[in-house]
């Protein structure tokens, strides 16, 4: 469904030569799968991300969604493909309006959209918040009067009012209490079986992927240095960089993490 192919992204700096965030990444999301991206702050994973859905553009390669190259794509038909791609943001108090409501949020998605009559909007709304376990009666809340996870939850909701193939999360959790982070990724995990949305998961821990991933892919400075099944990744990394990232994982535990993770002798 996703196809990363040889992809650089650079930014260009106001003095000396360009900063290259993303050096020739390959990667494959599959329909119904979760891959895990993971790495350390400024490794350039989530500068990957918002290239997937459109947000930043490329320098080189292909990015391709059922197998239309993103960069290929003029203005209008680059609007359409963000339909299919939609990001769920680290914060979700910043990612959503403080002066609409849930249901005028989720809302305007699929006015956006067009994809359901404005007769049936409401409905469809009620239908959204229900999928991602929110009682309707939020649709006239503000943000500012939810929850960090109930917040997380309508952003998830309202990413999915377009109906996209693939979700790209970046950092969901990281924002929430510890206590939350656990069922948002069952949340996601419950989106990916019902709906067979595909999910690319951005994070720093790969704690929180033990519990989610179909696959794992190591992010260094720039680069992809190791990818795999997540039981693999877990258990038996091949790169220095992954077994630090496990280690910084068992030393600090996410509660999250389910079933615990070790770091191989």
């Amino acid at each position: 469904m996703l196809r990363i192919q040889d992809v650089t992204l650079r930014y260009r700096r106001r003095s000396g030569g360009p900063l290259t965030a993303v050096d020739g990444v390959s990667l494959t999301v599959a329909a119904g799968e979760i891959v895990g991206l993971v790495g350390e702050s400024g490794c350039g994973k989530s500068s990957l991300a918002r290239a997937v859905v459109g947000l930043h553009r490329h320098d080189e390669g292909t990015i391709g969604l059922d197998d239309v190259d993103l960069s290929a794509l003029g203005a209008s038909e680059r609007r359409r493909h963000r339909r299919r791609a939609q990001m769920v943001f680290q914060d979700p108090f910043g990612s959503l309006d403080p002066h609409r409501s849930v249901g005028s949020a989720i809302g305007e998605a699929l006015a956006i959209a067009r994809s359901v009559p404005r007769t049936q909007r409401a409905e469809r709304v009620t239908e959204l918040l229900e999928l991602v376990h929110l009682d309707p009666s939020v649709r006239g809340r503000r943000p500012r009067e939810l929850s960090g996870g109930q917040c997380q939850r309508v952003a998830i909701a309202r990413a999915l009012a377009v109906e996209p193939r693939l979700l790209v999360c970046d950092e969901p959790v990281t924002a929430l209490d510890l206590s939350v982070q656990a069922k948002v990724l069952d949340l996601l995990v419950e989106l990916r079986d019902r709906l067979g949305t595909g999910c690319l998961f951005i994070t720093h821990d790969l704690a929180v992927l033990a519990r989610i991933a179909d696959r794992i892919a190591v992010m260094h400075e720039g680069r992809l240095v190791e990818s795999g099944p997540a039981q693999q990744i877990l258990t038996a990394p091949s790169h220095p960089q992954t077994v630090r990232l496990l280690e910084a994982a068992t030393r600090f535990p996410s509660t999250a993490q389910n079933p615990p993770i070790g770091v191989p002798a």
